[in-house]
């Protein structure tokens, strides 16, 4: 996302900045910060493991009662 300093480093009347800056904001609404993305998909691959370990469990546990 570009400043508004930035904006009006390029020459851009303090009018077309704040229709620039509303613009861009319009546009981000449907994006996640990196940080909650980063956090979700630390989540979701742990959960992954755990349910790669529940599997585990199972199948040692289908073998020891078959073998019993």
């Amino acid at each position: 996302m570009i400043s508004k300093d930035a904006l009006k480093a390029m020459g851009l009347t303090d009018e077309q900045v704040t229709k620039v800056i509303d613009a861009q904001t319009e546009d981000m609404k449907g994006y996640v910060p990196r940080s909650r993305l980063d956090e979700v998909t630390t989540e979701k691959d742990g959960l992954k493991t755990q349910l790669a370990d529940r599997d585990k469990d199972i199948k040692a546990l289908q073998a020891a009662k078959g073998s019993a």
